[in-house]
């Protein structure tokens, strides 16, 4: 009897791993964020927020006359679930993160020539600055899966 109630958690055990890891391949997403005006205290004005089961679908959802700042990232190297910030220049604004995006940052890929990931909201806390147009990098050290507001410059 013991043996089978073993084999029974066992495999009830397995049956969940496979639905955890399935959820989540389901729960990837890839959302495009377009904002607009920065206001008085430096915050961009969202003024849509789009997501897509593909990464591929969210890029080509951009416009011709917008500008990626920045692309995030859940995984390193740029893999997982991605939110891409669209706007018109990179001229010092900047957002706190979604609830469903904080601490969850773990690579970025430029579009500005600087972004910096700050650990709490509204430019507070730690620091780790990305630089470099078009480079994806790995947020490093104690900053990984800790960003709460981003800023993008030039």
């Amino acid at each position: 009897m013991k043996r089978i109630i073993c084999t029974l958690f066992t495999t009830i055990a397995l049956l969940c791993t496979d639905s955890a890891i399935a959820d989540a391949s389901a729960a990837k997403q890839h959302c495009v964020i377009t904002v607009g005006d920065v206001d008085i205290n430096g915050y961009y004005v969202i003024e849509s927020t789009i997501c897509y089961s593909t990464y591929q679908q969210a890029q080509s959802s951009v416009s011709i006359q917008s500008f990626t700042l920045g692309v995030h990232y859940d995984g390193t190297n740029g893999t997982g679930s991605s939110t891409s910030v669209v706007g018109d220049d990179c001229n010092g604004g900047g957002l706190n993160v979604s609830a469903a995006w904080n601490d969850r940052i773990s690579s970025t890929r430029n579009g500005c020539g600087k972004i910096v990931h700050y650990e709490h909201i509204n430019y507070g806390g730690a620091t780790y600055s990305t630089t470099g147009a078009g480079a994806l990098i790995n947020i490093g050290g104690s900053m990984n899966n800790k960003t709460s507001s981003i800023k993008y410059s030039s």
